[in-house]
């Protein structure tokens, strides 16, 4: 079986109207479009699909003979001897530039025919070549022989193939006979005939005709004229038989190097139009199928995408290669991961395949080649005519896989490939039911009517295991794969971000629904890009180096370059449990190699994804399993996240840090929060001390400080209650001197009800102004969290506040210009 690095869209799919009557059908000239597919048909005479274009230099005819089913025990012989009939006859009659091509279940003609009356003549002279009975003794039968003995010098490669050949209409010669006595009989002329006949009449013969406007319409016309077309034997339909085995294996040891291995699945669909969309989306070089074959091990290639169309349907062929392992033979796991993977994505294009007459138009004018449009249009219109499609988009039965492994010199014994065969058979049965487990945690919601669908795909291990050394690397590598997928999104509708924080680093994405598309398939296509992002992108020189780029410049601001100092201090050795995005110091050492490994880290330990729904709630399911196809699995690993240690004390003084350039004198004080359960009481003093009316507005607005802030920062392994303030250059240290003050008169009791009922509403309104945002409710939804605790009474605070707020645990961090220096590390 030919092979080839390709994407073939066998006849893709035509528009077509079907009209009849004793007159022509004649079409009406275009008015938006620049080209018109109809069909016109004369009683007793063939439809002819009618493609109006301008440009070509001369019209084409095209004619499409369906043999299926006719004698069926001879295979492809029925074709190859009717197309060597007709051509030995088109080149008597004077028809050189004609081409006659068989296929596996029909043949096709097509000529280019010029206007007038050599157009007439062409058209003239098919009709003579398919109805004029074969005689005894004339010249043809001799051409008809020298096909047939072509024919039978090519067989398919190897009979685990057949499905393929079939499915994508490749004439191969029959399999050997076992005896002598089961040989079949070289057709006679009156074989031949009675093929002839059956073939070429209605209800198996459809013209085409491609060009100018006036010449096409006197092609069609020119078909109507002479006397009626007999009708030739009727067709069936379902004539794909299902595999009897789903899986065979088979030596390809001479078409393959040692070791390496080839794919070939077959798909038969219950819809023509969508095996050519869906051939559309599997052959794309930055397709989901090739990147979900590039991250296995070794990464496998697409070698051949073919779609085409059949009685009652269509089928999909798809060649993949693997090549061989270092130092090692064939494994049937790859074998089977690869071939899971193929099948999985084969069977979720031609699900989700759309087909619009927008998009069959612009099919219908992809071949320039008139004649070869012609041949289309032709064939098109009689498989899509002889038998009505049916009506289920899904796939009309299980896909077909022929395996072929390569043995090396000499090839493989007979028990070897059974043995190969068991063996690869039990590994995709185990890859399946592993599947059936799902990899990743799910966390999902449906905001029925939202504009978008959101997920979000991430490592539950976060930031645990980096120090000082790495911090940020795991922040680096979730925007550095985000790099990478703005280029594989672009023009998908979807967008990715990273996301990196002290208790997750993943992606997120989210889009709307486009025309025509399903709730099931808008989940499926954006968890594949956000599971394709994060569990399958490799990242490119490019990718890290921008990532990089972008981190050092958020670093670079006063904010950022004091906060550093406060996280290593408030958590030493780890200061991304404080700021997952690191420090200058960190993100400059790191190299590609390292951000690599952080990234294959994160991949391949737990995974938790949330999705927020916006249609359906099947779409929770669907886009977890979408996430769990993308996840490599490796045998013998489990996915947990390394035990980091304990969290380290806070290193409790005063640290001063000089900025160049720095446009004010900037301090941090902050108070390590002891526990978990003191966060949310935390989470009050911030308030009650920040935003208007706040403690430290009282505090500071005479004057000694121009801004001043308080949150809680970082999360359960690390967190502290932190104030910001900013103060002239010589204010600085009157204002941290007031702020300490503060503390003390709240470590005695000072935070009254009326601050901590401001303090409470201020939390109320900025999480009511954090929900508005989807991103942030996701945010939430992969963490768990649930509506907001029981508040905190006044007692409660004021215990806090006595235990936490003392001037031994304080951690006080200034920058300043350094000629304003003077405040020195202990």
């Amino acid at each position: 079986m030919p092979q080839r690095d390709s994407v073939a869209l066998r006849f893709v799919w035509l528009a077509l109207l079907v009209g009849c009557g004793a007159a022509p059908v004649v079409p009406k000239a275009p008015s938006a479009s620049p080209a018109i597919a109809e069909t016109t048909q004369t009683a007793g005479h063939p439809p002819v699909a009618v493609l109006v274009r301008e440009g070509d230099p001369s019209a084409a005819v095209a004619v499409a003979v369906l043999t299926v089913g006719i004698e069926p025990t001879r295979g492809a012989e029925v074709p190859v001897a009717l197309a060597a009939l007709v051509e030995a006859r088109l080149a008597t009659a004077g028809i050189a530039d004609a081409r006659v091509v068989p296929g596996a279940e029909e043949f096709r003609i097509q000529a280019l025919a010029p206007a007038g009356t050599r157009g007439r003549e062409v058209v003239a002279a098919i009709r003579a070549s398919l109805l004029t009975p074969l005689a005894e003794g004339g010249p043809e039968m001799a051409a008809v022989q020298r096909k047939l003995l072509a024919l039978s010098r090519r067989p398919i490669a190897d009979p685990a193939l057949d499905a393929a050949a079939r499915c994508a209409g490749e004439p191969f010669a029959n399999p050997p006979p076992k005896s002598d006595a089961e040989a079949p009989s070289t057709p006679t002329v009156s074989a031949v005939e009675t093929w002839r006949a059956a073939t070429a009449g209605l209800g198996r013969t459809v013209f085409a005709a491609v060009g100018p406007r006036d010449d096409v319409l006197g092609l069609a016309a020119s078909v109507g004229e002479g006397p009626p077309w007999p009708a030739a034997a009727p067709v069936a339909a379902g004539i794909h038989d299902s595999p009897s085995e789903p899986l065979r294996v088979y030596d390809a040891t001479p078409d393959l190097p040692s070791g390496a291995a080839r794919l070939t699945l077959t798909l038969h669909t219950a819809n023509a139009e969508r095996a050519a969309a869906a051939a559309e989306s599997l052959g794309q070089v930055t397709g989901a199928l090739s990147a979900r074959l590039g991250a296995l091990e070794p990464a496998a290639r697409i070698r051949d995408v073919t779609a085409t169309a059949h009685v009652g349907g269509g089928c999909l062929v798809v060649t993949v290669d693997l090549p061989a392992p270092d130092a090692t033979a064939d494994p049937p796991a790859t074998l089977a991961a690869a071939a899971n993977v193929l099948r999985e994505e084969m069977l979720i294009e031609v699900t989700d395949a759309r087909v619009s007459s927008a998009s069959a138009r612009d099919l219908a004018n992809r071949a320039s080649d008139p004649r070869e449009a012609a041949e289309r249009a032709a064939f098109w219109t009689l498989v899509l005519g002889a038998a009505p499609p049916a009506a289920s988009p899904e796939p009309t039965e299980e896909a077909s896989i022929a395996a072929g492994v390569s043995f090396g010199r000499g090839g493989g014994t007979a028990d070897a490939l059974t043995e190969r065969s068991k063996a690869v058979h039990a590994e995709l049965d185990r890859v399946v039911a592993a599947r059936g487990v799902p990899i990743a945690e799910v966390r999902g919601r449906l905001e029925r009517g939202q504009p978008e669908l959101w997920v979000l795909l991430a490592s539950p291990c976060g930031t645990e295991t980096e120090t000082e050394a790495d911090a940020g690397a795991g922040a680096m590598a979730a925007v550095a794969i985000a790099e990478r997928a703005r280029e594989e999104t672009r023009g998908s509708g979807v967008g990715v971000e990273g996301w990196a924080a002290p208790d997750g680093i993943g992606v997120l994405a989210h889009a709307a629904s486009v025309p025509g598309e399903t709730p099931e398939a808008l989940a499926r296509r954006v968890a594949g890009f956000a599971a394709r992002s994060f569990g399958a992108s490799s990242l490119e020189p490019s990718d890290v180096a921008h990532a990089r780029g972008r981190l050092l410049a958020s670093r670079t601001s006063e904010d950022a370059h004091g906060f550093a100092v406060l996280a290593n201090a408030i958590a030493p050795g780890r200061p991304s449990w404080i700021d997952p995005f690191g420090t200058t110091e960190s993100l400059e050492r790191s190299s590609d190699a390292s951000i690599r490994a952080r990234l294959d880290a994160l991949r391949a330990g737990p995974l938790r994804v949330a999705v927020i729904a916006n249609q359906d709630p099947t779409q929770v399911d669907v886009a977890l399993r979408t996430v769990d196809q993308w996840i490599v699995r490796r045998a013998g690993t489990s996915r947990t996240c390394p035990v980091p240690p304990n969290a380290p004390a806070a290193r409790v003084g005063t640290y001063a840090v000089e900025r160049p350039g720095a446009s004010s004198a900037d301090a941090w004080l902050a108070f390590a929060i002891p526990d978990s359960t003191s966060r949310q009481v935390a989470s009050v003093v911030a308030a009650a001390l920040d935003g208007p009316g706040g403690l430290l507005e009282k505090a500071l607005s005479g004057g000694l400080a121009r801004a001043w802030a308080a949150r809680v920062t970082g999360l359960d392994r690390a967190s502290a209650l932190v104030v910001r303030v900013s103060s002239p250059q010589g204010s600085l240290d009157a204002a941290v001197a007031e702020t300490r003050a503060l503390f003390d008169r709240l470590r005695q009791g000072a935070l009254t009800e009326v601050d901590r009922t401001r303090a409470l509403a201020s939390l109320a309104d900025e999480r009511r102004a954090t929900q508005l945002d989807p991103k942030a409710r996701l945010i939430a939804l992969w963490r768990g969290e649930g509506p907001p605790p029981a508040s905190p009474t006044l007692d409660s605070i004021h215990a806090f506040t006595a235990l936490t707020l003392k001037d031994d645990a304080l951690v006080l961090v200034a920058t300043r210009p350094p000629r304003f220096a003077s405040m020195k590390a202990p």
